[in-house]
């Protein structure tokens, strides 16, 4: 879990809503961060109405309705699903939102810009969700001239824009990966752009982990307990956090020689912590 935050003397609004299973915040300063504020977290419920497994009438639960019929989802949903499967492509499947389906379910695109879900498949956004609207809210704020906001989705995705006051990074904590602890392993100084965690916490039972991996359908089980990623796209942040998890370190690590373009810390089931070269 993150926490980043500004100066009281530095808050011009803040706002919270519960919204995509989680609390949402906005803290911003500069401009007219109000209005920006309202209407981000107006677009923040939208996006929930478009992404939402649980919503009957949201885009996902109609492809799920489809039984296999080819549909075309709203813009906005068209483009999450299609990064959804870039990121598969890019993770060699470490990060898929099938995960748990049965055996031969999937996702599929056409040219169209149309998707379908066949073989019983199943789609859950909830590991890229979070990630994409903070990078639509981080954009509504900048559109109304905000030049300083932290915007924290449930301490799991934060998007970052401009700096605080009198200082040239943001200080990002990175709290223990136990359900019951407030202790916070490290911390990032980050300049822009997004910040995401995955891992067990308020999510994990005494057993298991949350995220399944894709390849067995069962809890992710790679001793890496928490994956904390930075870069510039608050989707690919979620996802390749999610990834990660499921990849273990030296394969989460072979991942960031890989793809680069963001930086990572690793908390291993042995409290061991393992950062990419950027941040070493």
């Amino acid at each position: 879990m993150l926490s980043a935050a500004l100066e009281p003397e530095q808050v011009a609004t803040r706002c919270a809503l519960a919204v995509m299973g989680t609390i949402v915040t906005i803290r911003a300063a500069g401009g007219d961060a109000e209005t920006g504020a309202r209407l981000a977290m107006a677009e923040v419920e939208r996006l929930e109405r478009l992404w939402s497994r649980f919503r009957p009438d949201s885009d996902v639960s109609r492809l799920a309705a489809a039984d296999g019929e080819w549909l075309r989802p709203a813009p906005e949903t068209a483009a999450l699903l299609a990064f959804a499967l870039r990121c598969r492509l890019e993770t060699g499947g470490s990060f898929d939102v099938t995960a748990g389906s049965p055996s031969g379910g999937r996702l599929e695109a056409d040219r169209n810009g149309r998707f379908r879900m066949v073989g019983g498949a199943r789609v859950d956004l909830g590991g890229i969700g979070k990630g994409a609207a903070a990078a639509r809210v981080v954009a509504v704020l900048a559109e109304y001239g905000a030049t300083s906001a932290v915007v924290n989705f449930g301490q799991s995705s934060i998007g970052l824009l401009g700096t605080p006051a009198g200082q040239d990074a943001w200080q990002v904590g990175i709290r223990r990966p136990a359900a019951s602890s407030d202790q916070i392993v490290g911390a990032l100084r980050v300049q822009r752009g997004f910040v995401s965690t995955s891992g067990d916490y308020e999510q994990r039972s005494a057993r298991a982990n949350h995220i399944l991996d894709p390849w067995t359908g069962l809890p992710a089980d790679s001793g890496v307990r928490s994956a904390t990623v930075v870069c510039d796209d608050g989707a690919r942040a979620e996802a390749l956090s999610t990834a990660l998890i499921v990849l273990g370190v030296d394969a989460g690590l072979a991942l960031h020689a890989r793809l680069g373009g963001f930086d990572a810390v690793l908390v291993t089931a042995g409290g061991e912590i393992v950062t990419t070269p950027g941040l070493a």
